[in-house]
């Protein structure tokens, strides 16, 4: 399966990485009200996605998230 990358294009397109990285933030957020780290295999079995190429993955998800706040915090400036 070959999944096109749109990397760094914020949460908010259709693209599937970017639909996992709405899944995640949630995630994330938690984690960090926990004051928890997580793990990429985490993540994945989190949305029970199997096998270290999703592992690989998660950076591409996170950087969706990561641009999206970026965008967010200058619109506060």
């Amino acid at each position: 399966m070959f999944i096109k990358s749109t990397r760094g294009k914020g949460i908010f397109g259709e693209g599937i990485n970017q639909k996992r990285a709405r899944d995640v933030l949630p995630i994330l957020v938690q984690r960090v009200q926990d004051q928890q780290t997580i793990k990429f295999s985490e993540l994945t079995e989190t949305l029970e996605l199997q096998g270290n190429f999703y592992n690989l993955l998660m950076g591409d998800v996170c950087r969706h998230i990561s641009t999206t706040l970026a965008e967010l915090e200058q619109r506060e400036n």
